[in-house]
């Protein structure tokens, strides 16, 4: 992340604008085997991050075209999660122990 905020601010001045996509478990072809064959489960990789879905190969390329256009002029140094708020759901699980819907024994 830092080297994007970098190379943003040195780059900026002749126009470059550099941003990085970081995403998380995405349902790949190596995934799927690998969920086909046991060593992953499914429903912990759709749970894990605040919204429960896979995040698949055209949710990634989705944020990497809208960064690429003009909607985007205006952003420069940034890191943008495609993790279906993984990352979020991490932190708020260290910090609360927990989801508030989850059962706690």
């Amino acid at each position: 992340m830092r080297l994007t905020q970098i190379l943003a601010v040195e780059l900026g001045r002749f126009g470059i604008r550099v941003n990085g996509v970081a995403p998380t478990y995405v349902l790949s072809p190596a995934i799927e085997a690998r969920i086909a064959s046991g060593d992953r489960d499914p429903d912990a990789i759709r749970g894990a991050g605040a919204v429960e879905m896979f995040v698949r190969p055209e949710h990634v390329a989705e944020v990497i075209q809208f960064l690429c256009s003009d909607a985007a002029q205006a952003i420069s140094g940034t890191m943008i999660p495609v993790d279906a708020g993984r990352a979020a759901a991490t932190a708020y699980r260290s910090y609360a122990g927990g989801l508030p819907w989850e059962t706690r024994q």
